[in-house]
């Protein structure tokens, strides 16, 4: 009976994984504007050539001879009276304003891997190319959390053995710079909790059990920061039945074995799973687990309601199929029940 303790307990701490390869195509992102991208683009060179005209006019004051340009320079005339300070006044502010374009093509960058994240297919090729801008990014929790998920995403695709658990390993590592660069950010504290949860099948059971404290406690603070994410009270509703599901034994083997067993009731997972569908309706892998919840209270006519909503709706995400097979059979199983 402790080994099965141990099992269920693992499955808490691994939660996140099983999470996000059943719904990794859902994330709710905005998306850049193409038109916009190339605006940046245009602005970008158009400020080059100012650069290369203020760079050749400088060299015009101080006597030496121009380096030929294609750009069509500035008059001399326009400046021969103008004082040394008042030059470089000017070239202060175009620095700022170089800055700040360079800051506004660093985040259309960061949010164009959106979509690359999202869309179903190998990630090596991405996070190759992430990786080479790393230094870079040094200091963006924005780039380190994506970083951290295009990691995960990509060793989820490899098979298991010292390659993947070195990229887990690289995954967790980086959701946890991109939270030392910024505690505040949802997105930084969600894929530290979802890496932290690949991590179970490589560490000793003591460290899966707290690490199944800490992937819900990083969970919950990224709920606070950002509760119109259905997939973060998705997340919450899943460890909560899990944990709800725990047999009476195996709750007093846990308070025996380990100071803070974990304590949850269907209705807290329900709870949860119904501010998922009120955020985003007709998720079918949510509707299961809301079906799920009233199964594990006996509510065998309810969960037939949801079981059969759930069934009705076309599969669209990735491991939809899955789900349509567990609700086929569900129906199957409770069908006596249904109102």
């Amino acid at each position: 009976m402790d080994g099965l303790l141990r099992d269920r307990l693992t499955m808490l701490a691994a939660l996140g994984t099983g999470v996000v390869v059943g719904i990794s195509g859902i994330y709710l992102y905005y998306r850049l504007n193409r038109t916009v991208s190339r605006e940046l683009s245009s602005l970008a060179c158009s400020i080059a050539d100012l650069r290369r005209e203020i760079e050749q006019l400088r060299t015009e004051e101080r006597g030496e001879t121009p380096v030929k340009s294609d750009s069509v320079p500035l008059q001399h005339s326009l400046r021969e009276d103008d004082e040394d300070d008042e030059y470089y006044d000017f070239t202060d502010v175009e620095d700022a304003s170089w800055t700040g374009l360079r800051e506004a093509g660093d985040s259309a960058w960061l949010d164009s891997l959106d979509a690359e994240l999202d869309r179903p297919g190998d990630k090596q090729a991405l996070l190759n190319s992430m990786l080479a801008r790393e230094s870079q990014y040094s200091r963006s929790c924005a780039y380190f959390w994506r970083l951290a998920k295009a990691s995960h995403l990509c060793g989820l695709q490899m098979k298991p053995g010292r390659a993947k658990e070195e990229l887990a390993r690289q995954a967790f590592a980086r959701a946890q710079q991109a939270l030392r660069l910024d505690e505040s950010s949802p997105e930084a504290h969600k894929w530290f909790a979802i890496t932290l949860g690949a991590l179970s099948e490589y560490v000793s059971t003591q460290e899966k059990i707290e690490n199944g404290y800490r992937f819900k406690e990083h969970v919950d603070t990224a709920v606070r920061l950002k509760p119109q994410d259905p997939t973060l009270h998705h997340m919450l509703g899943r460890w909560s039945l899990e944990v709800a599901t725990l047999s009476w034994l195996e709750r007093k083997l846990a308070g025996a074995l380990y100071s803070r067993p974990p304590d949850s009731t269907a209705q807290e997972a329900r709870a949860h799973l119904l501010a998922a569908d009120k955020l985003r309706p007709n998720w079918k892998e949510n509707l299961l687990y809301i079906a799920k919840t009233y199964i594990c209270e006996g509510h065998y006519g309810p969960a037939m309601a949801w079981i059969d909503r759930a069934a009705a709706l076309p599969c669209v995400d990735p491991g939809d199929d899955t789900v349509q097979k567990e609700v086929e059979n569900l129906q199957q199983q409770y069908q006596r029940y249904r109102p």
